[in-house]
């Protein structure tokens, strides 16, 4: 738990030294992801913006239609 910690210090540091900004967006309820094929529902997922380019990274479990 330390070590991810550390890295996650040293991981804003450098980000910050490039510019770059990371911010988690609360309370997300779920975010739902549709292809022409499929559907994925991600509940309660964690979700963080990166404020660059507008990039969105997501984690959590799924279900799939």
């Amino acid at each position: 738990m330390n070590m991810m910690r550390g890295g996650n210090r040293q991981m804003r540091r450098m980000m910050d030294k490039m510019g770059l900004d990371m911010e988690e967006i609360p309370n997300v309820q779920e975010v739902i992801i549709k292809t022409d094929k499929k559907e994925i529902i991600i509940p309660k997922p964690s979700v963080t913006e990166m404020k660059v380019k507008r990039k969105f990274n997501l984690s959590g479990n799924c279900r799939e239609f």
